[in-house]
């Protein structure tokens, strides 16, 4: 009965913000607003973890999307900082009105959240079985011992290289591009990183899972003291996700490894700033910028009517758009690999860097970006007016996925893949994961195969 009053209190709110803002009475008191949000954050997060569990992919989910985007608000309801106030690039306030719509699709997000997580009970249990002492189990874990030290001086090599120029940006500037061991790392990082999912969707045991991640978590720290952060936490989710479902997690073990990662995040935040930035560097201000990404949805509902895009593909659709251009030559291969070029900029339309190059175009040419959100990318494809339906449908499609990936091995591979996206969409393109899993499948096939014709040779 409470939370079909909460649900109605959502949609009633989500109406009564809607009438103000087609009647664009923009002095309404956004303090209402943001009050309303962090009280029903907090109960929306208190039902989710009380229904499916702390690491189930709606909690997953949640803390990811409130730590992104939340968090703006949240800091400014306490007075910290004003979310209207930018940092990216450069010093500004925003409008009002760019205020109370950013509000509104937040509330539309939580309205969506709280209908799909009341009608959906998610239990992960695998209804198939992957024998362990299978010749494909075998032959994977033999593969993933095979590239863990490979992988390793890899990304050692890689390492070293990026710290020899000074500059974590020349990474994607395409420096580093003619360096055949530095384009191997890359490739093998990507290989590496589709084994350990294959094995996250085949593994039954808590130690052999706990075994193996040891080796593929060392090679990951290695490779985002480079400064890419994204991977790491992605895959410590993944992993938490995948063992929690073995067996339930104690969630006190695991504060003490988010602090650890949080600590580790600020060194490599510090490694990679400018000498002038270190003099200046804050711990306390680290907090702050984790909702860095929520400024991308901002910026976009604040000067998106001055088109500065080009009028291509939807925001949302750029990934699968660009994979394909560069699957079938439609586009250089090089124009991706050359860095924050102007080409680049015509041949896609991928949010991050049609919005830096807009905002400081020095800044776009030197390598920076702003990242991407599935707020910004839903908005800019619906507008605000049918936000929260299409996001509403959304959701609905990931947890029907998430039902459906207990039947096989290659529904849960697909569901791992997208899983990683999901809970990283608050500040990245959702579909990047269909140029993840393409490799991942690939291999899998592969394994397949290859166990299958060893398997014919024995008992033939």
């Amino acid at each position: 009965m409470i939370k079909r009053f909460f649900i109605l209190y959502l949609i009633l709110l989500n109406l009564f913000h809607f009438n103000i803002i087609e009647n664009e009475n923009w002095n309404f008191s956004i303090f209402f607003f943001e009050t309303s949000y962090v009280l029903s954050c907090l109960l929306i997060f208190i039902y989710t973890i009380r229904k499916n569990g702390w690491g189930s992919s709606p909690s997953i989910f949640f803390t990811t999307y409130f730590a992104f985007i939340g968090s703006r608000i949240l800091l400014d309801f306490l007075n910290i900082s004003n979310f209207l106030e930018t940092n990216l690039f450069f010093h500004t306030t925003l409008s009002l009105r760019t205020a109370h719509i950013f509000l509104f699709l937040n509330e539309g997000i939580l309205l969506a959240f709280m209908l799909a997580v009341s009608f959906f009970t998610f239990n992960n249990k695998k209804r198939y079985i992957i024998n362990e002492d299978s010749t494909f189990y075998k032959l994977l874990t033999f593969i993933f011992k095979l590239f863990s030290p490979l992988v390793f001086m890899l990304n050692i090599y890689s390492l070293n290289l990026a710290l020899s120029t000074g500059n974590y940006l020349d990474i994607f500037t395409g420096e580093f591009e003619g360096d055949l061991l530095y384009n191997l790392s890359n490739t093998f990082q990507i290989i590496y990183n589709s084994i350990y999912i294959i094995f996250l969707a085949s593994t039954k045991s808590i130690d052999s899972l706990n075994k193996y991640s040891r080796f593929f978590f060392l090679n990951l720290i290695i490779f985002s003291l480079r400064g890419q952060r994204g991977m790491l936490l992605l895959f410590f989710f993944l992993f938490l996700y995948v063992r929690n479902n073995l067996k339930k997690i104690n969630f006190r073990k695991v504060i003490p490894i988010v602090f650890s990662l949080f600590i580790f995040f600020t060194l490599i935040e510090f490694l990679r700033s400018t000498d002038s930035k270190k003099n200046d560097f804050e711990i306390f201000a680290q907090v702050k910028y984790i909702s860095l990404p929520a400024e991308v949805s901002l910026f976009l509902i604040e000067y998106n009517e001055e088109g500065f895009v080009n009028n291509s593909t939807p925001y949302l659709f750029t990934p699968i758009v660009d994979y394909f251009n560069r699957l079938f030559n439609l586009v250089d291969e090089n124009v991706f690999n050359q860095g924050r070029t102007i080409t680049l900029l015509r041949k896609s339309n991928y949010l991050s860097n049609q919005l830096t190059y807009y905002l400081n175009k020095p800044s776009y040419l030197a390598g920076f970006g702003t990242g991407s959100s599935i707020v910004a990318e839903f908005y800019d494809l619906f507008d605000h007016r049918f936000f929260s339906i299409f996001f509403l449908i959304f959701l609905i499609f990931i947890f029907k996925l998430e039902k459906l990936s207990n039947q096989n091995i290659f529904y849960k591979i697909l569901w791992l893949v997208i899983f990683m996206s999901f809970i990283y969409s608050p500040r990245d393109s959702f579909f990047k994961f269909f140029q993840n899993f393409v490799p991942v499948l690939l291999l899998l096939l592969l394994l397949k195969t290859l166990s299958k014709l060893y398997e014919l040779r024995i008992k033939s």
